[in-house]
């Protein structure tokens, strides 16, 4: 029997629940034959004991990079079959890594990148771009955390929140796409390499993030060839640029005048939207059984 550990943020309880998907994805493991269970990260367990270590809800790792990391560097000391493996995980926490992306030739949304202490005026920036509203986010984060929307109005009145973001984290600064709002944002799954589903989510009235968390709404979509075949190119790149295969993977992005634009590529911990395809389920975990 095959053990696996599911790797979350604190063990589940009425005060820690976790996404339903995490329940069924434990389920349908244990169904097949496995012995899986939640496990907290921070657990002195013999982690190298288990036959996988699948990254579920890691949520908060972004508010603790450095024991984080170290966590990652003791998975691969000590042999532990991570999925997605330590080096793709290290590449995927920094949005930096969009760069790259940009680099070897996919598309992004116009962006500004300002490191981690230096002097900028956020203001500036704006009037710099001709941008109207923006997006402010840092370079590592997960779920809109630390995240804002902003114009050159508030901008002047919000410098020194955007000092203390630099003082900790470097930034990213793009113009607020309207269709993100309008149209949504796309999200392409690949399990063990394989084309699974596409999900369309779209952010409640008012808001502009679309994590369920939020309040945010998802829906079956039906991707075309041609941006099935982008996502995997990107999903290859990624493999190509970490060294590494991946168990899973999500493309997100949206359309903007007949183009995918990237917006994120999620290798970590990122939600499957598992429960709205019926067969996604099945694909995912034969894709973990196929890595053991």
């Amino acid at each position: 029997m095959k053990r696996i550990a599911l790797a979350v943020n604190g063990v589940p309880d009425d005060r820690n629940p976790m996404r339903p998907e995490e329940y069924v994805i434990r389920d349908t493991l244990v169904a097949r034959g496995c012995d899986a269970a939640f496990v907290d990260w921070r657990a002195p367990v013999d982690w190298a004991a288990y036959d996988a270590v699948i990254l579920r809800t890691l949520f908060g790792y972004y508010e603790a990079q450095e024991e984080y990391r170290a966590w990652l560097d003791a998975r691969e000391k000590d042999g532990s079959k991570l999925f997605n493996p330590a080096p793709v995980v290290r590449w995927n926490m920094d949005k930096r890594y969009l760069r790259e992306l940009e680099a070897a030739g996919f598309h992004l949304p116009p962006t500004a990148w300002v490191e981690q202490g230096e002097e900028a005026s956020l203001a500036g920036i704006l009037r710099q771009h001709g941008w109207e509203k923006v997006v402010v986010k840092p370079v590592i984060s997960a779920g809109a955390w630390k995240t804002w929307v902003t114009d050159p109005v508030k901008a002047d009145g919000e410098e020194a929140e955007f000092e203390e973001l630099l003082a900790h984290s470097g930034a990213i600064i793009q113009p607020f796409l309207e269709e993100v709002v309008r149209d949504g944002e796309i999200s392409l799954l690949f399990f063990g390499g394989t084309f699974s589903h596409s999900v369309l989510k779209r952010a409640k009235a008012g808001d502009f993030r679309i994590q369920d968390v939020h309040g945010g709404t998802y829906a079956l979509y039906q991707e075309d060839m041609e941006m099935r075949r982008l996502a995997a190119n990107i999903l290859a790149e990624v493999e190509k640029l970490t060294g590494s295969s991946l168990l899973y993977g999500r493309v997100d992005g949206i359309v903007k005048e007949g183009r995918f634009l990237l917006m994120e590529v999620e290798v970590i911990e990122p939600f499957l939207y598992l429960v709205v395809e019926k067969a996604a389920m099945g694909r995912y975990v034969d894709a973990v059984l196929s890595s053991l």
